[in-house]
């Protein structure tokens, strides 16, 4: 029943000594889930679901406590057999105002991405 699925889990945990003031440890951790369905040989849809934690503030905006998550959305045609073109719908969330919209600071983002990898 899953032969045309595809489903990763990836957890990190990083830590560092004498980081923080005064020579305070820090640490930060991440999990990301993925899961991948292919259609047929040409068509795949994938959803990726990402969590980081940095709740001392040392490795995404110094010093801004904070966790974040997003959600991305990939539509991944393959139209030719050493060519893969993917559309992507990416939405970020923190608990802090960490991204720029028309100049002032806010909690979250939207983005929409294309690519297209060839292999030789």
């Amino acid at each position: 029943p899953f032969e045309k699925w595809t489903f990763m889990l990836n957890a990190d945990y990083g830590h560092e000594e004498d980081m923080l003031a005064p020579k305070k440890d820090a640490a930060w951790s991440g999990v990301a889930g993925y899961a991948k369905y292919d259609f047929n040989n040409w068509l795949s849809l994938a959803s990726r679901t990402e969590y980081f934690n940095d709740r001392q503030g040392v490795r995404v905006v110094r010093g801004t406590m904070e966790e974040l998550w997003e959600q991305t959305l990939t539509l991944e045609l393959r139209p030719f057999k050493d060519l893969i073109t993917r559309l992507e719908y990416r939405h970020d969330q923190s608990t802090s105002d960490i991204f720029i919209n028309n100049q002032k600071p806010v909690n979250k983002q939207d983005t929409i991405g294309l690519e297209a990898i060839y292999s030789f």
